[in-house]
């Protein structure tokens, strides 16, 4: 289940002690509306957590510690990319003899505590889980308990609140006391002593030094108490260049938009619009935010931007046509889906897209063809397996329906919806076994599946396995409230293991929904004559 609210509502640490209490497996997103950062959990484990536009990437990170060269941490990135991503950074630095690997899980835990700690110093936070989502497979990960990051990060963030007050300002340019004598210094203090040099900020310090943001901060503050460095003034910064840069912009756009938040979405958009207005990607991105948002429109007409800048953007071709068949119209559809084939005549998306297309104007055989092609050639695609389904159960082949969604779930596993509709399909095949099987398997993945429980009850009430139907009427009053269906059987089910106090019960709670219900009165008048007689 998905959670989502503000820091008004939940603290960060309360929101990761929930997530590792119920080790869950997931990404929590947290945002200021200004930054952005994902925290991986595996198990209820944190495993991986990084922040948009952040330097904590282990290649800096390494470098910046002189673990590695500049050079080798270029060549391994390209090696990287030849191999498709195939390898993880650390495990090719490792295979190459760059770092052990003892060096290189002292890092990454470093670089995770780093982006954690960055985030839980923002405020007003809004934060959303989404479950069952891995970092991708070509990053670095650990695993650290929630609790021991949580306190050391709190100590940290003590520390912190005392110290920020009492060093300069990130612009302040540092330089070196003349004549200072540097052996009564330390050697990380010699090291940030030799870098500030008269012309660097602690901004840029802190960027290039060998230790973190907060180590660095430290140490200058024991420099200045020590009068090695003194404050030479504010860097000269041309407005424009405090700003954030283009590119800055658009991956916190984008992260904005994967969670919905599509305001903060559009204004990072915007703002790079304003300073240049013929960037197609980003009128793109505006408009499938006002897509999302419900605000076709607007969607429309920076789709119809864009598309005059690049008219050969596939992506943007694709989206158009499917914003023209959601404001019904159809005129321009084919068109557009054929255009973008022009340009890429192998996208199986656009294909797939032409197939649903004609599927739903009733051109049922092309539809079939397109969408049996893309199926077949294109692994990572399923919603042509659900088109292809619902064909063959128009056409009362409901075993090839019934194919088509199972191979859904050999290509997606753990898709409750999925199950039950392949439960669905065996009921109305006439094979309970098989219908029971799937709805097991739905609530097993979703135990709040109440559609999933209401068709358990009703094959187990029918077999007369009464135990387990009691379960699910039980669980479906739990999730439902109490209506007639549930509580009618309930009171039959205790009746039949002579439960009479139960059954009355539950009959009369039932007479509540259907006070009309004859059967139901006549077997509640019977019942109390019974019990008087005792």
């Amino acid at each position: 289940m998905a959670m989502k609210g503000t820091s008004d509502e939940a603290s960060l640490p309360d929101i990761i002690q929930l997530v590792a209490q119920g080790r869950r497996t997931g990404v929590l997103s947290v945002t200021n509306r200004k930054d952005f950062g994902d925290i991986y959990f595996r198990d209820g484990n944190i495993i991986y957590s990084n922040i948009v536009n952040s330097k904590f990437k282990i290649c800096d990170i390494l470098v910046k510690a002189n673990e590695i060269s500049k050079e080798d941490a270029d060549r391994v990135i390209e090696m990287q990319k030849a191999d498709n991503y195939f390898k993880r950074i650390g495990e090719i630095l490792v295979e190459e003899g760059l770092i052990s690997k003892e060096t290189l899980m002292k890092y990454i835990k470093k670089q995770l505590e780093e982006s954690l700690f960055t985030i839980f110093n923002w405020n007003n936070i809004y934060f959303n889980f989404e479950p069952n989502i891995e970092p991708p497979s070509d990053l670095e990960i650990v695993s650290i308990k929630p609790e021991d990051a949580i306190l050391k990060i709190a100590t940290r963030i003590d520390e912190w609140d005392l110290l920020k007050d009492k060093i300069p300002g990130e612009d302040t340019i540092l330089t070196p006391r003349k004549n200072f004598d540097i052996s009564v210094l330390e050697n990380r203090e010699r090291k940030i002593f030799k870098l500030a040099n008269g012309e660097r900020s602690l901004k840029e310090i802190c960027q290039i030094a060998p230790y973190t943001k907060f180590e660095v901060s430290k140490i200058v503050y024991i420099l200045i108490n020590k009068k090695a460095l003194l404050e030479l003034g504010k860097k000269n910064t041309r407005k424009d260049e405090l700003m954030l840069k283009t590119e800055e912009h658009k991956n916190l756009g984008i992260a904005f938009l994967k969670t919905d938040m599509y305001e903060e979405a559009i204004r990072e958009f915007k703002t790079i619009i304003s300073q240049d207005k013929q960037n197609a990607e980003v009128y793109f991105y505006i408009g499938l935010a006002y897509h999302k948002k419900g605000q076709l429109k607007e969607a429309g007409n920076y789709y119809q931007k864009s598309l005059n800048i690049n008219p050969k953007n596939v992506s943007l071709i694709n989206n158009f046509a499917v914003l023209l068949e959601t404001l019904g119209q159809y005129n321009r559809i084919e068109e557009l889906y054929k255009k973008a084939l022009s340009f890429d005549v192998k996208n199986k998306l656009l294909i797939a897209n032409l197939g649903v297309f004609y599927f739903k104007t009733g051109k049922y055989e092309d539809a079939s063809e397109l969408l049996s092609e893309t199926a077949a050639e294109d692994q990572k695609l399923i919603f042509p397996l659900a088109y292809l389904a619902e064909y063959a159960l128009m056409e009362n082949k409901i075993d090839n329906a019934i194919s088509f969604m199972e191979e859904i779930l050999e290509r997606k596993k753990k898709i409750p919806d999925i199950y039950y509709f392949i439960g669905k399909l065996y009921l109305k095949k006439g094979d309970t076994p098989k219908a029971e099987e799937n709805f097991l398997n739905t609530i097993e993945i979703d135990s709040n599946y109440i559609n999933a429980h209401i068709e358990l009850a009703n094959i187990y009430y029918k077999r007369g396995k009464f135990t387990e139907a009691k379960e699910h009427l039980s669980m479906i009053i739990q999730l439902n409230g109490e209506e007639f269906d549930s509580l009618f059987k309930l009171g039959n089910i205790y009746f039949k293991e002579r439960d009479f106090e139960n059954a009355l019960k539950n009959w009369e709670k039932a007479l509540i929904f259907d006070p009309n219900n004859t059967t139901l009165r006549k077997n509640i008048r019977l019942l109390k004559e019974q019990l008087k007689r005792k």
